[in-house]
């Protein structure tokens, strides 16, 4: 009987221990997760750290990039203008256009490594030619007869878009071609751009209307009748903008400042160009000269273009001015930054001549008007 009451108060004790032993575990296992949760919030915090300082270092490396090239990109339009209207011969012709085509390759190499998207896409100066006898040999159809190449033929297109919509018009023209019909394609100047001619097609209403409107972002006319399929590709309007004004470009690069200063001189009537080397200069000349643009480099030696921003904006004298970026930091979390931080445009180097030239003839107008206003 003693023996059986010992028995009893043991596992009466041993109950009374278990809510003990269960805390305890709990108390542990949430030290556990407490532990836990501090070392991925800490490990959290350094990947984020080590994210913003590889986008700094990147950063830092597209500028140095961006900014030699953007001058060589720029000076062989220039060139390219030259010769275009005769200036240059047969020699100098032939090796601006392997610089230019060099330059282009590196443009797309650092935007494809670069911004945030990948590959840039847009606007540029493209043979049609080209790309339409690339599209031929893609599509691999003999029935397909490409273009006599023309020397000199350039438009302003989205080359991506253009080669898809060329499939297409292509696909839907061989599907109603007779049996053994050859179909020539041919690619007449315009003056200013370029006429590509097709065969008649036969294309969904659906399909149709989404070429059309792929087309329609850049200016590009498609028309589709019973005979022929037509596609007219707009140039690089290259008559001068018939503004005037004046322009304060705050940029430490020299050559940077001669690139802006000599498509002003071939492509704006009349207009002055100021440059100031650091953003303290730059506000200074802001209050004296009232432009009515001003292009900002955002990578200065005294201070950032965010504060020449900021500062241009405070001061009720220059607040109205419109500021555009002209910056080799082309990411679009850059841009979209820009865009928050009230700048006209965002424009990249290397720079995109139609892109600046969209920018002047928006802002250059009867600047004695915009004064007054």
């Amino acid at each position: 009987m003693r023996a059986l009451k010992s028995l009893f108060e043991a596992a009466l004790a041993g109950s009374r221990r278990r809510p003990d032993i269960r805390q305890r575990r709990i108390d542990e296992l949430e030290a556990a997760l407490a532990r836990a949760v501090a070392q991925g919030a800490s490990a959290e915090a350094s990947a984020a750290i080590e994210r913003r300082a590889l986008d700094d270092r990147l950063d830092r490396l597209a500028h140095e990039l961006r900014t030699p090239l953007n001058a060589v990109v720029g000076f062989c339009e220039g060139l390219a203008r030259d010769a275009r209207a005769g200036r240059l011969d047969r020699r100098q012709t032939e090796a601006v256009e392997r610089v230019s085509a060099a330059a282009a390759r590196l443009k797309e190499l650092i935007e494809n490594a670069f911004t945030d998207e990948g590959a840039p896409g847009g606007l540029r100066r493209i043979d049609p030619g080209v790309v339409l006898s690339r599209v031929i040999r893609e599509l691999g159809d003999p029935r397909v007869i490409p273009p006599r190449p023309r020397a000199g033929v350039v438009v302003l297109a989205d080359e991506a878009r253009l080669a898809t919509a060329l499939i297409d018009l292509l696909r839907a023209a061989l599907h109603v071609a007779r049996p053994g019909e050859r179909l020539e394609v041919g690619i007449e100047p315009l003056v200013d751009g370029a006429r590509v001619s097709l065969p008649p097609v036969a294309m969904e209403p659906r399909t149709l209307t989404e070429v059309r409107r792929a087309l329609s972002g850049w200016n590009a006319v498609l028309e589709v009748t019973s005979a022929r399929t037509t596609l007219d590709l707009p140039g690089l309007a290259r008559d001068r903008l018939g503004s005037r004004g004046v322009v304060l470009y705050i940029e430490d690069n020299p050559a940077n400042v001669a690139l802006v200063r000599q498509i002003l001189q071939a492509c704006v009537e009349c207009a002055r160009l100021y440059a100031a080397p650091t953003g303290a200069a730059g506000l200074v000349l802001a209050r004296e000269l009232m432009p009515d643009l001003i292009l900002l480099d955002i990578n200065l030696p005294d201070m950032d273009g965010w504060a020449v921003r900021r500062a241009l904006a405070d001061d009720p004298m220059t607040r109205n001015i419109p500021v555009a970026a002209l910056t080799a930091n082309a990411a679009a979390r850059h841009a979209r930054r820009g865009a928050e931080a009230g700048f006209a445009a965002w424009l990249t180097k290397p720079l995109e001549l139609p892109a600046l030239l969209a920018v002047l003839a928006a802002h250059l107008g009867d600047h004695e008007a915009a004064h007054a206003a």
